[in-house]
């Protein structure tokens, strides 16, 4: 709903960020039972998976779309970024092992997502 794709990309990797810091342990939790238990994996690939997958591809369809694309970056490989940046990994990554805030977090994925966004 935010106008500015810039800010919706901000906005995002810190809503992001503060899910996967609200549900603690969860993730990570269900992240590994999917790995062997089929009910688990169908839950997991239909959220995490499945409706990620299709905002990110949005999103990264929005930027091109809206002319935000840096030069060389097509809609595919922002998508491809995106699902880096909102990746449970990178969040625990920053957050669990590099002792960053969860805003802080959010911040350094908005840093690392300004690779994709053309300057205005």
């Amino acid at each position: 709903a935010e106008p500015d794709v810039r800010t919706a990309v901000r906005q995002v990797l810190l809503a992001n960020c503060r899910m996967f810091a609200r549900l603690g342990g969860a993730m990570p939790f269900a992240l590994e039972l999917a790995r062997t238990d089929p009910d688990m994996r169908v839950f997991i690939d239909a959220t995490y998976h499945g409706r990620r997958h299709r905002a990110m591809e949005a999103l990264a369809a929005r930027v091109v779309a809206e002319g935000a694309a840096a030069p060389g970056w097509t809609r595919t490989r922002i998508a491809d970024a995106l699902l880096v940046l909102t990746s449970h990994e990178s969040f625990q990554t920053l957050a669990g092992h590099r002792g960053r805030s969860v805003d802080r977090a959010a911040a350094d994925l908005y840093r690392l997502a300004m690779a994709f966004l053309a300057d205005r």
